[in-house]
C-alpha cells in the first residue's frame, strides 16, 4: 500500500479542491474560528513563547510539509508553534462530563490506510476538524500539520479511543472498528459512518481475505455491520463494490438500497467523498445504502437531498 507523502497530500488536496469547485477561501476554517475557553493554568512564559519568531529550520520544515500553502488556502494565520496552539493541543480534562464538551470533530479510524488518507483530505476540504488514531503520531503531525489531531496508540485500546473521542461528534470507519463501539455510548457519539461491501448478505465464494486483513476481506465481515446496528448509536452504512485507485469526481454515483453485488469499480477518492458526504445527513436511527459508479459524470453536489430520500428503516437492507 502506497502512503501519501506531504507533498502528494498537498497536490491531491489542491486537485480535489478544483474538482469540487471550491471557491476562494477568505475566512478561517471551522477549527480555527471556534474559540476555546481560556486555559488559565498556562503560564505567561509559555504564552510568550507561543509568539516567538521561528528560525530558518522551522520555516524550512514547514515548507517541505506544505504547511504555508495549506494555511494560506484555508485562511489560517501565522505558523503554529510545534504543530499547533498550546490550548488546542491540551487534552480535555477527564473530569468534564461528555455532554459539557463542545463536539465538532470527526474521528477517522484506519487513518494510515489509503482510504483513510483520502477521507482525511475530504474532511479538510470541508473545513472540519479531524482526529485520528495512529501508531506514529509524530509522523502524522509532520504530514498533516495543524489540520489533524493525532493520538498515538492502537485502535483496540479503549483508553486511547476514549481519549480520542472526547469532543468528537461523528466517526468514519473505513476498516476495523476496534474499541470504538465500546466507548461510543459513554461518549454520547452522535453518528457512525461505516464503509462496507456491496452484496454482503448474498452468498459468496470462500474468501480468506478477512483472515489476512485485506481491505475487501475486512469490508465483507458481516459482524461489523451487526455490531454497528446493535450499538444504539445513529449509523450510516455505505456499501460499495471493489475499490480502485482511479481518478475521482469523473463518474456518476448511483445510490440505491438493493442488496446486490456491484458491477464495475469505484474510485477510492469517490468512496471517501461519499463517506464524508454522509456526515451531512445523520439519520435518527440507521441508514444503509449501496453506491456504485454508473458512467461518466459527477458525484452529487447536495448529499443532504440525495440521502434524505432514502429509507431509514433499519431493515431496509
Amino acid at each position: 500500500m502506497t502512503r501519501l507523502c506531504a507533498r502528494t497530500r498537498l497536490d491531491t488536496c489542491m486537485s480535489l479542491s478544483l474538482r469540487v469547485g471550491l471557491p476562494s477561501v477568505s475566512t478561517s476554517c471551522v477549527r480555527c474560528t471556534r474559540q476555546r475557553k481560556p486555559v488559565s493554568h498556562i503560564s505567561s512564559n509559555v504564552a510568550r513563547r507561543q509568539t516567538r519568531c521561528h528560525g530558518f529550520m522551522d520555516q524550512l520544515t514547514d515548507y517541505i510539509n506544505g504547511g504555508p500553502k495549506l494555511r494560506k488556502w484555508y485562511g489560517e494565520g501565522e505558523l503554529p508553534v510545534d504543530g499547533g496552539n498550546i490550548a488546542d493541543r491540551m487534552p480535555e480534562p477527564e473530569d468534564i462530563a461528555p455532554e459539557d464538551i463542545e463536539k465538532d470533530a470527526i474521528l477517522v479510524t484506519d487513518a494510515d490506510s489509503a482510504t483513510g488518507e483520502q477521507i482525511i483530505l475530504q474532511l479538510i476540504l470541508a473545513r472540519l476538524p479531524v482526529k485520528i488514531i495512529t501508531q506514529n503520531a509524530e509522523e502524522a503531525k509532520r504530514g498533516w500539520g495543524p489540520y489533524v489531531t493525532a493520538f498515538a496508540g492502537d485502535l483496540g485500546d479503549e483508553k486511547v479511543v476514549s481519549r480520542a473521542l472526547r469532543g468528537v461528534r461523528a466517526v468514519i470507519c473505513p476498516g476495523k472498528l476496534g474499541a470504538v463501539l465500546c466507548t461510543a455510548a459513554r461518549q454520547q457519539l452522535e453518528h457512525i459512518v461505516l464503509l462496507s461491501s456491496a452484496g454482503i448478505n448474498q452468498p459468496q465464494a470462500l474468501d480468506l481475505g478477512f483472515l489476512f486483513g485485506t481491505e475487501q476481506g475486512v469490508l465483507r465481515d458481516r459482524k461489523r455491520e451487526q455490531a454497528i446496528k446493535e450499538s444504539g448509536v445513529p449509523y450510516t452504512i455505505v456499501r460499495t463494490g471493489k475499490i480502485k485507485n482511479l481518478p475521482g469526481a469523473s463518474m456518476n454515483l448511483e445510490i440505491s438500497q438493493h442488496d446486490q453485488q456491484a458491477s464495475g469499480d469505484i474510485s477510492r477518492e469517490d468512496v471517501a467523498r461519499v463517506l464524508a458526504g454522509a456526515l451531512q445527513a445523520p439519520p435518527a436511527h440507521g441508514l444503509v445504502f449501496q453506491v456504485s459508479a454508473s458512467g461518466p459524470g459527477r458525484p452529487p453536489d447536495d448529499w443532504v437531498s440525495a440521502l434524505n430520500q432514502l429509507s431509514t428503516t433499519p431493515s431496509a437492507l
